[in-house]
């Protein structure tokens, strides 16, 4: 949402800095990285240096530094335990910035995260009496999901670039009021709405690739095929299987998404040096079983394509049932290994070996 909504609207009229919290370097350091602090100045020194910087509008007016800073969550969903006091460093941080209203900055910092952390992100800010205020994105609604298929069509420039025709008008509201009844059966709109429309902007694409074509029997046609998260992971599962069937049905695939997300049910971000080591024993697969879920959005590549990431969190509690729930070998073999090692780990007791059952059952081809 930051991303294709918010910050294309800003970009007239302000410099737009947007980060994503950097598990190694915290929310301070991801800050510090961005400001490039110079040697002797204060943080706030350095954003009010950023702040000189910063380029002219059009009309040869100064624009005002923005900086998001996304996955702000991650701080309590995944902190690094080499950086215990890596939320009261920043909250501090922040106060230094933006606690004296003599040497505020006239830029902004936008806190990006899941609303369950509302409480514990406003708590601090009071507490050190910042400025702030509060802005809560509801879900996406009939309006929203209008503009958002449409717009592309509206715009002089977009059509320009993209060449898009949407052949019906009523399409964008019918594929509006499908999504929201979606929406009843726990259906997440905006990440379907993106996975749809990327879908039709591809299969417009083949069809033809100068001038593509949104029309009613080509959303049809895909609508046929399922548009729910669940219908989309299912899909790229049966892809990936065709690609290479035992990477889906030994389980590795599913292991490897599952691996992505906490146990909390959230995405996880992982290094390439972190899945290498956890599937070694199957180094010559990983690298093209990583690049084919890029290639099928269950995956992203972030950080200069080092680390990835489930394509949406809302991916994450899903992958997680279907962890839970598989009986392909390499889950059952999880299971089992994971019920023996709680015997093996009690004050340096032996508990029972794998037998010829539990071999069986798939521990072995794991």
């Amino acid at each position: 949402m930051l991303d294709a909504g918010l910050l294309p609207r800003l970009e007239k009229g302000h410099e737009i800095h947007y980060l994503r919290r950097d598990f190694k370097k915290g929310l301070l350091g991801t800050l510090l990285e961005d400001l490039s602090e110079k040697q002797g100045m204060t943080l706030t020194e350095s954003w009010l240096d950023r702040e000189r910087q910063t380029g002219k509008t059009e009309d040869q007016t100064k624009k005002t530094l923005v900086i998001v800073l996304d996955q702000v969550e991650e701080a309590f969903t995944r902190p690094n335990p080499d950086l215990p006091n890596e939320l009261p460093e920043f909250w501090d941080a922040l106060q230094d910035i933006f606690g004296n209203p003599s040497l505020r900055p006239q830029g902004k910092l936008i806190l990006g995260f899941r609303k369950e952390w509302l409480a514990e992100t406003e708590k601090p800010l009071s507490d050190r009496k910042l400025p702030f205020s509060r802005v809560l994105l509801g879900h996406l609604d009939r309006r929203g999901i209008i503009e958002a298929i449409s717009g592309i069509v509206r715009s002089e420039r977009l059509q320009q670039s993209y060449g898009l025709t949407i052949k019906n008008d009523l399409l964008p509201g019918i594929i509006a009021d499908d999504l929201l009844e979606l929406e009843d059966r726990e259906s997440s709109i905006a990440p379907t709405l993106q996975i749809l429309l990327t879908k039709m902007w591809e299969k417009a694409k083949e069809r033809d690739h100068e001038h593509p074509v949104f029309d009613l029997n080509l959303y049809q046609t895909l609508k046929e095929k399922g548009i729910l998260l669940q219908d989309f992971l299912d899909q790229q599962l049966v892809a990936l299987e065709k690609w290479k069937s035992e990477v889906v049905n030994s389980g590795l695939a599913l292991d490897v998404l599952a691996f992505h997300t906490t146990s909390r049910g959230t995405a996880e971000e992982r290094t390439e040096e972190q899945i290498q080591q956890t599937y070694r024993h199957q180094s010559q697969v990983i690298n093209p079983l990583i690049k084919q879920c890029v290639d099928l959005y269950l995956l992203e590549r972030l950080s200069e394509a080092v680390t990835t990431r489930l394509s949406h969190d809302i991916l994450a509690p899903l992958v997680r049932q279907y962890f839970t729930a598989s009986e392909k070998p390499g889950q059952r073999a999880r299971r089992i290994l994971e019920s023996r090692a709680v015997d093996w780990q009690k004050d340096g007791k032996e508990g029972l070996p794998l037998d010829e059952s539990d071999l069986s059952l798939g521990v072995g081809t794991k």
